[in-house]
């Protein structure tokens, strides 16, 4: 370990004396690092706006379950079932094991909201209380939408940030004021929060990544479908659109899964005319992606460390001939093969290790310099402590593999033939 630490010291008095050609030697780390360092932040930043967008939708715990068509060989018993409805939804609560949450919701796409002389088209939900917690909405000010509400197909109306702030401009608090949604007076009983993720969008511009969750105009479900009889409800009065599950737990999905296709095989007479979704397949694909982007775009950095390596083993090559007759002088007063392995390698890893920090030094630099140039966009890089230690630790395994030939040449120097040399 003596040897070691006396390497390193003779390490760092060689890069004292050779200034320049050890800056150029410690170059391609110091590149290699920034270029390691900075992918990872960007791919980090990139996927980090992805997993936030997931998870306002209610994350991995959320299943979603909406009509479908029937596989061609049940076209002709497809009248038997009614599609998506209220009973389905009691269904699964009572049935399913292992779900806290579920939530039907019936849209309407055809109506007007209006109030003060402005108008707002949006999607109009029809919605029950959990609808709120599943999807992840918080309130600005009021309530939402309660058991009794649904029961008494009450004409209230939850809204989101922008429809309240196109409807209402300007002020302060809306809870109590009428809006009228086709013809059907509603009274405002709470206002989300404003929901912002920034990102940059295909022109180049800048937008707001979780809009849809300000745009919403939400109501008892009750009252949808007997206020807003669309052609589906007119033949099923309790159809729904879909219906939202939260799982307890992530290890039980694949069962919950299971055992709603179970139920409502059995509530829809054999018709499969509806499909279970989970958000796990896109999580893969990005997972998959990412994979993808680190390797392709870590390996470029991978080869300008590769070559900073080449270049601290030519430099230790080209040092050890200048010190042939000093490495024949210790052997002859007591040094082992060993002893000038460890020191070699040593003064190796002094190069990588010092190129190393200035590489996360320059990281930081770099990474804070992209950010500013990519702020709200997708590739926003999002520095960590762990891309920066692995940055500085491949940069010091670089160190070490490119010193081991130039100090295992050095060991192996015969002493008589190192004390003749010239």
């Amino acid at each position: 370990m003596r040897t070691f630490f006396n390497g390193l010291q003779m390490g760092w008095r060689e890069i004292l004396a050779h200034p320049g050609r050890s800056f150029l030697t410690m170059l391609g780390i110091i590149l290699g690092v920034t270029a390691l360092v900075s992918t990872i932040s960007i791919v980090s930043g990139m996927f980090q706006m992805a997993e936030e967008q997931l998870k306002q939708t209610g994350g991995l715990s959320k299943l979603m379950i909406e009509n479908s068509d029937p596989p061609a060989s049940q076209q002709a018993i497809q009248r038997y079932s009614k599609k998506l409805t209220l009973e389905d939804a009691s269904v699964i609560s009572e049935t399913v094991e292992g779900i806290d949450l579920v939530a039907p919701e019936a849209n309407e796409y055809r109506y007007i909201a209006r109030a003060n002389g402005r108008e707002y088209r949006s999607r109009m939900k029809g919605v029950v209380p959990d609808y709120f917690e599943l999807n992840v909405y918080d309130l600005a000010d009021g309530r939402f939408i309660t058991d009794e509400d649904v029961r008494n197909a009450a004409q209230v109306v939850v809204l989101g940030h922008e429809a309240a702030e196109r409807l209402f401009r300007g002020r302060l608090t809306i809870v109590g004021e009428q809006i009228i949604i086709g013809r059907v007076p509603f009274t405002v009983v709470g206002v989300l929060q404003n929901y912002e993720l920034e990102s940059r969008n295909e022109s180049g511009r800048n937008s707001n990544a979780l809009r849809w969750k300000n745009r919403g105009v939400f109501v008892p479900i009750s009252t949808v479908q007997r206020r807003f009889p669309s052609e589906g409800r007119r033949l099923t009065p309790t159809s729904v659109d879909s219906i939202s599950v939260r799982v307890e737990s992530l290890d039980k999905l694949e069962n919950v899964v299971a055992q709603i296709n179970n139920a409502l095989a059995s509530t829809h007479h054999g018709v499969l005319d509806f499909e279970v979704k989970t958000n796990e397949e896109g999580v893969e694909q990005a997972r998959e992606m990412r994979k993808t982007y680190l390797t392709a775009m870590g390996g470029v950095a991978g080869i300008s460390l590769v070559i900073g390596g080449i270049g601290i083993m030519n430099v230790m090559l080209a040092s050890i001939s200048e010190r042939i007759r000093e490495i024949g002088i210790r052997k002859a007063v007591g040094a082992t093969n060993a002893n000038v392995f460890v020191q070699v390698l040593a003064e190796a890893v002094t190069l990588s290790l010092i190129g190393g920090l200035i590489g996360m030094a320059v990281s930081i630099w770099s990474v804070g310099l992209l950010g500013g140039l990519l702020e709200g966009s997708r590739l926003e890089p999002t520095i960590s402590v762990d891309s920066m230690l692995f940055g500085f630790a491949f940069s010091v395994v670089v160190g070490v593999v490119s010193g081991l030939y130039p100090a295992l040449k050095a060991a192996r120097l015969d002493p008589i033939e190192a004390l003749r040399y010239e």
